[in-house]
């Protein structure tokens, strides 16, 4: 009763519903749990020597990554931007901003990195952007992103596409981002409910691939699903190899998290549920 009294609520009948005032602050009350939630679990990561060792041992180097993106991925990436002093980049979704350091030291250009997790931008800010000024780490919500028209010479997204309301229009925006020339290189695992035809795990097919082509955004596609597939299976041996130490540091979440989502992919890919794909976007090709 409060809640329709306040108007956030409409009430017709037996029914309720949000009003158009009760969905905006719903999102954002959403915003706010997610942000919360990758706060307590990057900084954990960002924290734990365990997990400096695990991202070595499956990656090949610790960039505090908190997803399948290891070297062979990060370099193809770098490589077809062909990045170079004076660019300037956006990443949506940083995280802690280890990768963008990874990119700035590679190709000496700018970086910009924009994460909703508060705690972990501020750690980004403190720790790599106070001793590099080709980095500059900002709050930012994936779902308003918000430059001045034609402001980057590229855009990566690593993983973080699942996060948007609608990817049409975030396309849109990145498109509108990039400057004449203007590249991006998205990240994205596709995935298919039983159900679903395999049909949709190709490239032109996935959610991705589908909005990019109308957006006339011309792509070639990577695909890296096997590649993944060994990331997963390493993520498995070295969690349970330094469970104890992870145990030790009352960090068995990160243990727990990384050995259900391997197993989970895993599956996946298994059963043909999934593929990984990395999508090299030129503007006006």
């Amino acid at each position: 009763e409060s809640l329709v009294h306040k108007k956030h609520l409409l009430f017709n009948e037996s029914l309720f519903s949000l009003s158009e005032t009760g969905n905006i602050l719903g999102k954002n009350i959403r915003l706010k749990w997610i942000s919360n939630g990758f706060d307590d679990i990057l900084l954990r990561c960002a924290q734990s020597e365990a997990y400096a060792i695990f991202c070595e041992k499956v990656f090949g180097k610790n960039l505090i990554q908190f997803n399948v993106s290891d070297m062979e991925q990060l370099d193809t990436m770098i490589s077809k931007l062909n990045l170079k002093k004076g660019d300037l980049v956006l990443d949506i979704g940083c995280g802690l901003g280890k990768v963008d350091e990874y990119i700035v030291e590679k190709t000496n250009c700018k970086v910009i990195g924009i994460d909703i997790s508060e705690k972990a931008i501020i750690w980004a800010q403190s720790e790599l952007q106070s001793k590099n000024n080709l980095l500059e780490f900002q709050i930012g919500d994936l779902n308003d992103i918000n430059f001045p028209p034609s402001t980057f010479d590229a855009i990566i997204s690593i993983d973080t596409l699942y996060f948007v309301d609608d990817l049409d229009k975030t396309i849109k925006n990145l498109k509108n981002l990039l400057k004449s020339q203007g590249q991006m290189v998205l990240f994205y695992a596709q995935y298919r409910s039983p159900e679903e035809s395999k049909e949709i795990l190709i490239a032109e097919n996935t959610k991705v691939g589908q909005v990019l082509m109308q957006n006339e955004l011309f792509f070639d596609a990577v695909d890296f699903t096997e590649n993944a597939r060994q990331i997963w299976i390493k993520e498995l041996s070295a969690v349970e190899e330094l469970k104890e130490k992870f145990e030790r540091e009352n960090n068995l979440i990160l243990y727990e998290d990384r050995k259900q989502d391997a197993s989970k992919v895993l599956d996946w890919i298994k059963n043909e549920q999934e593929k990984r794909y990395l999508f090299h976007v030129q503007k006006n090709l």
